[in-house]
């Protein structure tokens, strides 16, 4: 049976994804706030130590093959994804087959879970990456009662692949940018989501419920490339509006 969540207690805590940019911060929150973490990596990594744990999201679809990983745990977070699909490695069985899997498995044996899906995953959702986040949240919610979805914006952070490409854009000397660049975005430093998503872990309130992770302000995008463009020591930017048609 799983533990029954305490203020103040160390709980055993599995994190799928944990060798990815997000999921490594998350390690160390939580191991700051006095949790056990079990690592969740790919099955095709090195698998050291006995608090890792090997899986494998293009196969591992099936409740059963979950139920017996969890057993003794008190918490897992998903933290699995990708951007584009390759080969097996699609939306369908990543970020919806495998987690349900997990998910279906966490409420059988009473483990709290925690998805961390993405901004935009709702109704509306116009991508192939937003439908396939949504279907897997919209699963944990209606099968597990001790469950959050965690939707953060832009993650950022310096060895994050969003920051690399923002820079690179920052730096050139012609900035393109989707219409005006006039588009809100709220990036949320990776520290402060890892943070935040590892506080869930013991708060209960917000069960049942999507979260929304975002930096303190909006800002536009054309002013954040300038900022970003700033911090690096540039000279000013000269931008480039490109049509929205092609970048959509």
């Amino acid at each position: 049976m799983a533990r029954t969540a305490r203020a103040g207690a160390c709980m055993i805590v599995l994190v799928t994804g944990s060798r990815g940019f997000l999921g490594r911060h998350l390690v160390t929150a939580l191991q700051a706030d006095g949790h056990v973490v079990i690592a969740g990596v790919s099955a095709r990594s090195p698998v050291t130590g006995p608090r890792t744990m090997a899986m494998d999201f293009t196969r591992d679809v099936d409740a059963a093959t979950w139920l017996a990983r969890i057993e003794g745990l008190d918490c897992v977070i998903n933290t699995v994804g990708i951007i584009a699909e390759d080969g097996a490695r699609t939306f369908a069985t990543v970020h919806v087959a495998a987690p349900e899997a997990l998910f279906a498995a966490c409420a059988a044996r009473d483990v709290r879970a925690i998805n961390v899906s993405a901004l935009g995953a709702d109704a509306d959702a116009q991508t192939a990456f937003h439908r396939s986040k949504r279907a897997a949240d919209e699963f944990l919610l209606a099968h597990h009662s001790s469950a959050v979805v965690v939707q953060p914006s832009l993650v950022f952070g310096p060895e994050g692949a969003s920051a690399r490409l923002f820079a690179t854009l920052a730096t050139l000397p012609l900035v393109p940018l989707p219409g005006c660049g006039e588009q809100l975005i709220q990036p949320v430093h990776v520290a402060d989501a890892a943070t935040a998503i590892a506080r869930l872990v013991r708060d209960t309130r917000f069960d049942g419920q999507r979260v929304a992770l975002v930096g303190p302000a909006p800002v536009a995008y054309r002013d954040f490339l300038t900022e970003l463009r700033s911090a690096l020591g540039l000279p000013r930017a000269r931008f480039l509006a490109v049509p929205r048609v092609l970048t959509s």
